[in-house]
């Protein structure tokens, strides 16, 4: 995939892995691709403009579901991101109802937590 839309909270945003640069989406611009993504149609041309400018990549034509992971919206008490948010604009282990902020003030006490912390996050 090109580049990833996903819900990030209340948000949407556009990322290329890889990239520094992101977009956010408005509400019903998100809709319109998840709508084009599952219907099997392509890029819309403001997504495809916007992406030349902030990727130089050219998506015009291709098939939304080609080139761009349209990621769902996710419902339930607690919502969370997908690690292209932590990937692109760096994790900071604050968000509210993260655990990982808790694991690594614990990561240095094996005393205190048995659990093993991956190396990437620390």
């Amino acid at each position: 995939m090109s580049v990833i839309v996903s819900p990030q909270e209340a948000v949407f945003l556009a990322v290329r892995p890889g990239s520094a640069a992101g977009m956010q989406l408005p509400t019903n611009r998100y809709d319109e691709l998840a709508e084009a993504a599952a219907n099997g149609e392509t890029i819309p041309g403001w997504f495809a403009d916007a992406a030349r400018r902030a990727w130089q990549v050219d998506l015009r034509g291709r098939p939304v579901a080609s080139a761009v992971k349209v990621r769902p919206r996710l419902t339930g008490p607690v919502v969370y991101s997908r690690a292209s948010w932590e990937i692109n604009k760096g994790c900071n282990f604050s968000c509210e109802h993260c655990y990982l902020e808790q694991l690594m003030r614990l990561r240095g006490n094996p005393q205190v937590c048995s659990v093993k912390v991956p190396t990437w996050l620390g």
